[in-house]
């Protein structure tokens, strides 16, 4: 029988990276969803909850990080989903309104409309990346129109819904996680997207799952003149080549997933690729940035 953990400790902001990589390495059959946050405005440590699907070993985990202290709590059985349902408000940023069944009434006229419900898949809409994402989204499709967009690593598909949803542009949508997938494509569903078996013209998505930018089909819908990439930064950085090649020659990329402590480092690696910063959105510790290729 599964027991669902929490793992808190605080870290100092430079030590993110070592404890993430700790943490996401720990116990390759119980990957936890990781969450940090600063506890006041400007600080330089960070508060770290690490949600594991099951029981952990505290005390392997502890000589792995021994210089903080772990505080390790089981969860209570209770339906987290519905509990996250009737806690989560709708959020709106800049033409995006992300809403629940139990807020539905919080939509205006001329807002495009994401219906999202919790999941099992991250990408509700309330993380700070994803809000950056849909204000870079909003700030680019302002800008001109695109042929065809990818949500890579696209969680519940928020992003590439919204994507298909304010324009009638096709979007490819994947994940490595097949689960993501099922709840990417429900959410088409809800959205009343439609649902392509390629992503040449037309609007609609094509979801399903991938690892990397290796799979044919995702190779086959290429180039793309926007790519949307909320991942983490580890990732982000280890995909820089191949994200270049699939994107076309006067294409943009919105980056996200990563903390302000990380920007360095994943901005200097598509910076090597022939990339430019062109808009940064800041949204706490979490920044999400624009880039375009130097012409």
């Amino acid at each position: 029988m599964t027991e669902p953990t929490v793992v808190k400790l605080r870290i100092p902001r430079s030590a993110a990276d070592h404890v993430d990589d700790v943490l996401m390495g720990f116990d390759e059959a119980n990957v936890p969803s990781l969450s940090a946050f600063a506890p006041e405005e400007g600080a330089d440590i960070m508060d770290v909850e690490a949600y594991f699907p099951d029981a952990v070993d505290e005390a392997a985990l502890q000589s792995l990080l021994p210089d903080y202290a772990l505080r390790v709590e089981a969860l209570p059985d209770v339906d987290w989903v519905s509990q996250s349902q009737s806690m989560l408000p709708a959020i709106t940023a800049g033409r995006f309104h992300v809403y629940g069944a139990h807020v539905a009434d919080t939509l205006r006229p001329g807002q495009v409309g994401l219906w999202i419900e919790a999941n099992q898949a991250f990408g509700t809409g309330r993380h700070e990346t994803t809000y950056g994402c849909l204000k870079a989204l909003d700030w680019l499709l302002k800008q001109r129109r695109y042929k065809r967009i990818l949500d890579l690593g696209c969680g519940s598909g928020v992003l590439g819904l919204g994507a298909a949803k304010a324009r009638p542009v096709p979007v490819v949508m994947s994940d490595l996680d097949p689960v993501s997938i099922d709840v990417a494509r429900e959410n088409a569903q809800l959205n009343q997207v439609p649902m392509r078996l390629s992503a040449k013209a037309g609007r609609g998505a094509q979801i399903f799952t991938a690892t990397g930018l290796a799979d044919p089909r995702l190779r086959a819908a290429a180039p793309y003149d926007l790519i949307l990439a909320n991942i983490l930064a580890r990732p982000l950085q280890d995909l820089a080549q191949s994200i270049t090649g699939a994107a076309s020659p006067d294409g943009n990329i919105v980056l996200a997933g990563l903390l302000d402590t990380q920007e360095a480092a994943v901005l200097s690696r598509y910076l090597a690729h022939g990339w430019r910063l062109k808009k940064r959105i800041s949204t706490g510790h979490w920044p999400t940035l624009i880039l375009r290729k130097s012409l």
